[in-house]
């Protein structure tokens, strides 16, 4: 087999490892997720069925008023489940993103070089003007990669701030109207 077609199939081994190591990435998140949704079904199961035997016992205004020490707790881990979920997601999203990026920046170089490899073993004589412009857009192609690259980082991590900002804010109104 030519080294060229060594090269080939060796960069598409590697793009099914990276396709496996994304499914891992995914079923990993998933697998948390499913964790996270069973610990906070069963905590919701046995406090509301406390809740519900006080409730009864709640006759007066003053009993009722204390009743609502559970709803602020539920509030507040209603908070801390969705940053959780948050969490998670992120994580996640972090993760496949620096895999798509590495895996996109590794198979541009190895274009680059694959390029350059069949340029020079044709038997067709090729201009440098030919493997001058393949390389300027396989370069272009890597500056695009790192700029968008970075927009989705500055993006997620303003997404991230706003997300714990409402979550914060959410969990302070709900202890100021609980006062």
């Amino acid at each position: 087999m030519s080294q060229v077609a060594e090269k080939f199939v060796a960069l598409n081994k590697r793009q099914a490892e990276q396709a496996i190591r994304a499914f891992q990435i995914g079923f990993s998140a998933w697998e948390m997720l499913i964790k996270l949704n069973l610990e906070a079904t069963k905590s919701l199961l046995q406090e509301g069925r406390a809740n519900m035997t006080a409730l009864p016992k709640a006759s007066d205004m003053t009993g009722l008023w204390a009743w609502t020490g559970p709803f602020r707790s539920g509030a507040d881990k209603l908070s801390g489940y969705s940053r959780n979920v948050h969490d998670i997601g992120g994580q996640a999203f972090s993760e496949l993103g620096d895999l798509l990026e590495q895996t996109l920046l590794s198979t541009n170089q190895e274009a680059l070089e694959w390029v350059d490899e069949v340029l020079k073993s044709s038997s067709i004589p090729q201009p440098e003007a030919t493997a001058a412009v393949a390389q300027a857009a396989m370069a272009n192609a890597r500056t695009v990669i790192e700029g968008i690259s970075q927009a989705v980082r500055q993006t997620a991590g303003y997404a991230d701030a706003n997300v714990r900002a409402a979550a914060a804010a959410t969990a302070e109104a709900v202890k100021r109207s609980a006062k």
